[in-house]
């Protein structure tokens, strides 16, 4: 592995800690191989004495961690970002069906409430009904009642009218009982044979004149 190469590497791997959640995890992969190259490398060159390429081998060991630490907290923050969204979203979905269960429901007690004003109104519909119907069987018995007392002879014995004269009649003059009739009796004045005598006398006479 060469310097250059593990530099563009460091680059490469900061560019892409811009990327999506989803290729965190892989870029992190990338970075801790790199990481542990890196550490290998740096063990070897131990023994050289070029201490430029030791140092150069210790920053990049360095930057490598930061980026190593950077991803997982932008790799934790995007989870955390997605969990907040997808909680979001869960309570924006519950939301949801409680507005349109709530509509729901609305949508039924209003569809019995009409149903049953409908049924009120068509029981009312039908009392009325049935109540202008008896009326009018009252007014026809009424009226072929009528007609009836209009055709019949009222001389006739089974007539009504002669029925109700009938009763009048025997009513008014009915012969009086007995007691009424004790009471009612007027005193007769006693007649004496004088009177008598000449009442028969001018009933002789009107024989004779005749």
């Amino acid at each position: 592995m060469t310097l250059s190469g593990d530099k563009e590497k460091g680059k490469l791997v900061e560019n892409n800690g811009k990327g999506k959640v989803h290729n965190i995890q892989n870029r992190v992969g990338y970075v801790e191989v790199d990481l542990a190259r890196a550490i290998k490398a740096k063990q070897f060159d131990d023994h050289d004495d070029d201490a430029l390429d030791s140092l150069d081998l210790e920053n990049i060991i360095k930057n490598l961690k930061e980026d190593f630490g950077r991803l997982l907290k932008e790799k934790k923050e995007k989870e955390s970002k997605k969990a907040k969204k997808a909680k979001e979203a869960k309570k924006a979905r519950e939301a949801k069906l409680a507005k349109q269960a709530k509509k729901t429901k609305e949508a039924e007690l209003k569809k019995k409430e009409a149903k049953k004003a409908k049924e009120a109104k068509k029981a009312r519909e039908a009392e009325l009904k049935a109540k202008e119907a008896k009326k009018a069987r009252r007014q026809k018995v009424v009226q072929i009642s009528s007609d009836e007392d209009d055709d019949e002879d009222p001389t006739s014995p089974t007539s009504t009218r002669s029925k109700a004269l009938t009763a009048f009649t025997s009513t008014r003059f009915r012969a009086p009982t007995p007691s009424t009739y004790t009471r009612s009796r007027a005193p007769v004045a006693p007649t004496s044979n004088a009177q008598v005598a000449s009442t028969a006398s001018r009933g002789y006479q009107k024989i004779a004149m005749t």
